[in-house]
């Protein structure tokens, strides 16, 4: 056990502690302050860097200090190139300033936690491998499923005492707190990081050539004394278009007898409110003697089938 310093008043210094544990918890694990290790434990940010980083009370200085330490210059380039062009170098300006952003929340999370130095980087680093694997790998874009598969998988690397497997840095509550945060903030905006951080094809084009289709090479080429002059060349016969075949037009249908012995320009029957009193009177009597006439034929007719149903 490492001896723990004590203050004139017999209280432990928490600062103290805290570097007591991280020593302790280092040696144990065999986690060294290098970039060698399996783990992401101080990949991108050293002990020296994330003390500087804590001193700088400005957010433009961080933002500074970051973009030299993680050399976003020659991760997303701001000039023009043979291979850039101006539409690619205004994206990098646009990735670089929102990866900025991304890793200020995280420090600044870290930082709201009380996280140590040896956990500032760890979260870190978690976040900005999950970015990198989501966003920036050419190819079809990772889905949120997957994406927070592999986030798990990372934080349970460095969570759980099993070495060489995983190794113990966050505890339940940590894990609570940066699954919270890398859900809110990352996985909540995850298809607008792809979108910008994305590598859009703006043309794929795949060429085969099968066997039957390809063309031997001639074997040597002919003289050009063998060509043939162009008066000799016999051109081929015109061949007259065939006449178009007559439209024969259809013959008249016969007329019909009886339409011939109709007569079109006979007069008009006249109708009754037409005819004087006389004729008026005389044509009512004659309806009348004709509609009696047939009202008798009715009802003998209807006599007659009743006698023939009761037989």
């Amino acid at each position: 056990m490492s001896k723990v310093n004590k203050d004139t008043n017999g209280i432990l210094d928490p600062k103290v502690v805290q570097k007591e544990e991280e020593t302790i918890f280092e040696e144990s694990v065999g986690i060294k302050n290098t970039s060698e290790n399996i783990f992401l434990s101080w990949k991108d940010l050293k002990e020296e860097h994330i003390r500087a980083i804590r001193k700088l009370n400005n957010l433009d200085a961080i933002r500074t200090y970051l973009k030299e330490l993680l050399k976003l210059d020659q991760l997303y380039p701001l000039e023009v190139s043979d291979t850039l062009s101006a539409e690619v170098v205004r994206g990098n300006g646009v990735r670089r300033e929102i990866f900025l952003d991304l890793s200020c929340s995280i420090l600044a999370f870290c930082l709201k936690n009380h996280f140590t130095l040896l956990k500032t980087s760890t979260c870190f680093s978690i976040i900005k491998t999950l970015h990198r694997a989501c966003c920036e790998i050419p190819g079809c874009p990772m889905s949120l499923p997957d994406a927070y598969k592999l986030f798990e998988d990372l934080l349970l690397k460095h969570s759980v005492p099993r070495p060489p497997f995983s190794i113990h840095i966050f505890d339940y509550n940590d894990i609570n707190a940066i699954t919270t945060f890398t859900t809110n903030t990352y996985f909540r905006h995850i298809k607008m990081y792809q979108y910008v951080f994305g590598q859009r094809n703006l043309l794929q084009l795949n060429v085969s050539v099968s066997a039957a289709s390809s063309v031997a090479p001639m074997s040597s080429i002919p003289p050009l004394s063998s060509a043939v002059k162009t008066e000799e060349v016999i051109r081929a016969p015109v061949i007259p278009e065939p006449e178009p075949e007559p439209v024969q037009e259809p013959e008249p249908e016969p007329e019909d007898p009886l339409m011939e012995r109709v007569n079109f320009n006979a007069p008009a029957i006249p109708t009754l409110d037409k005819l004087d009193e006389e004729d008026k009177a005389k044509f009512q009597t004659a309806l009348a003697h004709e509609l009696g006439k047939m009202q008798t034929e009715l009802a003998d007719k209807m006599a007659e089938q009743a006698k023939a149903f009761q037989r």
